[in-house]
């Protein structure tokens, strides 16, 4: 992550993409109370990505649950990344 936020700064790029990828660890999230040997951080994984449209240069990430505080924290990111203005594309997700 240290080496990431290093290396991708200050990138010109005109398009950014962003998107969530869901997954699980142990258990899905509404299988969790079931699950056997259920430890913390199981269940529901998000990971929020935002990729330069032409490069495909993954220029920013956060993992944390699926929330509009996690849409946030990525966006802050992001901003540090640019000295110019972005389109920033992105699915129907209402946050």
């Amino acid at each position: 992550m240290v080496l990431h936020q290093a290396t991708v700064s200050n990138q010109k790029v005109l398009r950014i993409q962003c998107d969530e990828v869901w997954k699980f660890c142990l258990a899905k999230q509404k299988n969790l109370a079931t699950a056997k040997a259920a430890q913390a951080g199981a269940g529901d994984i998000w990971t929020w990505t935002a990729i330069d449209a032409d490069a495909k240069l993954m220029v920013s990430f956060v993992v944390r649950e699926r929330s509009g505080q996690s849409t946030m924290v990525l966006m802050d990111d992001l901003r540090a990344h640019f000295s110019n203005r972005i389109q920033l594309i992105a699915d129907g997700h209402k946050t």
